[in-house]
């Protein structure tokens, strides 16, 4: 009993639990709400496939989602609740989770850059998109080429993040200098990467302006 209060304070005690209470899901999901990872590396591999002790450890810290089984790692509710609490979570989700719209914006929403651990689906998707590049202009590296060219995109990624003109496309450069100069020869511009860093630059700051 006295071991049974304990755990719930402080769950690295767990190590020093009977087999029966580290066999108990609810003194294991006390444990990891206060231990984390501490707790949950002296609980049996199989609370690792229990939905209710890895919701109160990813709760707690949502990079513990790098534990659970694959099962609960294709869970939405137990995902969401990983990716809202740490973007970094979206890393260890399932393939299909990196597909899913609404988890990849949950996580999108706390750092524009978790965009990176995204599916190429959904960095073709332009809703998640702009929640990543509206949170963080920089997240622009990892959209799709196309959106990378898309004028609401760049456009928002540039008022967040003036830098993340070093990402937009050469069709963008062209477009926004032909309609900056009304020139046709801005079609036919080739530039080195060098210069073009520095033209972007100056393009960005001539639209955001």
């Amino acid at each position: 009993m006295v071991l049974h209060i304990a755990v719930r304070k402080k769950g690295f005690v767990l190590e020093y639990a009977s087999d029966e209470l580290k066999n108990n899901e609810l003194v294991v999901a006390a444990a990891v709400a206060n231990g984390g990872n501490s707790a949950l590396k002296f609980a049996p591999d199989e609370m690792r496939n229990n939905k209710l002790v890895m919701t109160f450890a990813v709760a707690g810290n949502g990079y513990m989602l790098q534990y659970a089984s694959d099962k609960l790692k294709n869970d939405v509710q137990v995902v969401t609740i990983a990716v809202k609490k740490d973007w970094l979570a979206l890393k260890y989700v399932s393939d299909k989770m990196k597909n899913s719209e609404p988890v990849v914006t949950a996580a999108v929403s706390q750092n524009g850059y978790a965009l990176v651990f995204a599916s190429r689906e959904i960095q073709n998707n332009e809703r998640v998109v702009s929640v990543a590049v509206t949170q963080n202009g920089d997240a622009l590296q990892f959209a799709s080429s196309k959106l990378k060219g898309n004028f609401g995109i760049v456009m928002t990624a540039l008022r967040q993040e003036p830098l993340a003109c070093k990402h937009i496309s050469q069709e963008f450069i062209i477009a926004a200098m032909a309609q900056q100069y009304n020139s046709t020869a801005a079609t036919l511009l080739v530039v080195s990467p060098s210069k073009r860093r520095k033209r972007n630059w100056d393009t960005a700051m001539k639209v955001t302006s």
